[in-house]
């Protein structure tokens, strides 16, 4: 049982007020909050669900996702005598990739959470999203870290687009993404990171030829199953020689964007972090 978290999780949905609803209340055209209580058990342990496959005489893993391979080993509990990390496809001459450091006034550019809180730094992010697209034909994405700073930062630059959370909203969102960045003015559709765009969505050509990311994707510390996990890590560093909890929470981090093209292609990806301009 220690391999799982027990965790109250409370939900809390918002419904449309119907339109019938009486103008005079104070409460017209305002949503209304249904609260839920559930628990779940969180599985700190992925080699418990990989050991059903332990049968197989043999077993192939592949993903463009797997690489740094560090703590793959451990965290499944298996060997993988034979490996292959090949080189991608697309030419080194057909993708640009630069980094933004400094606000226009040459002061230092942050992404963490409570930088981008300040009016300057969300100022200067606009101004960057701005310039990428008044140079960029076609389609651009921007990834953000929250829901809420892509709020933030949302203006009407081009034809844009915000990913829904709505999985009945995101299919009509992306094919008029899809139209727009086929036009001559193009599209700017902001995502978040691991949100449903930046998961297994092919962009091709003229629908990414530009890749803003903005800050780096690691997963949210404030969510309870990451914060159980790094402390499972560090509980388990030395005895079953998991990556301690900080290590861990930054190899999660393995990719801003990815443009699936050909190798003709070209394309852009600009990064906005400070640190990343020393590394």
């Amino acid at each position: 049982m220690d391999d799982f978290v027990p965790v109250l999780v409370r939900h809390v949905v918002a419904d449309e007020v119907s339109e019938n609803f009486n103008w005079r209340n104070s409460q017209f055209d305002r949503s209304v909050e249904k609260e839920s209580l559930s628990l779940r058990l969180l599985c700190m342990n992925p080699a418990l669900v990989f050991e059903a496959l332990s049968p197989a005489r043999s077993i192939l893993l592949a993903s463009g996702t797997l690489t740094p391979l560090v703590s793959l080993h451990s965290e499944l509990a298996s060997s993988f005598p034979l490996q292959i990390s090949p080189n991608h496809i697309i030419p080194k001459d057909r993708v640009w990739i630069g980094t933004l450091g400094s606000q226009p006034d040459r002061s230092r550019l942050e992404c963490t959470s409570r930088a981008c809180q300040e009016p300057a730094t969300q100022d200067a992010l606009g101004a960057a999203v701005l310039h990428v697209c008044r140079v960029t034909p076609s389609g651009v994405l921007c990834f953000l870290p929250s829901y809420g700073l892509m709020n933030t930062l949302l203006e009407q630059l081009k034809h844009v687009f915000m990913e829904s959370r709505n999985v009945r909203d995101h299919s009509d969102i992306m094919e008029d993404y899809y139209k727009y960045s086929a036009s001559e003015k193009g599209a700017l559709l902001f995502a978040v990171y691991r949100g449903k765009v930046s998961e297994g969505m092919d962009f091709k050509d003229h629908q990414a030829r530009a890749v803003i990311a903005i800050g780096v994707p690691y997963p949210n510390t404030y969510d309870m199953a990451v914060k159980e996990k790094m402390k499972y890590n560090n509980r388990y560093t030395e005895n079953r020689k998991l990556l301690p909890g900080n290590e861990w929470l930054r190899v999660q981090a393995y990719s801003w964007a990815t443009i699936t093209t050909h190798s003709t292609a070209w394309s852009m990806v600009r990064t906005t972090w400070r640190p990343l301009c020393r590394t």
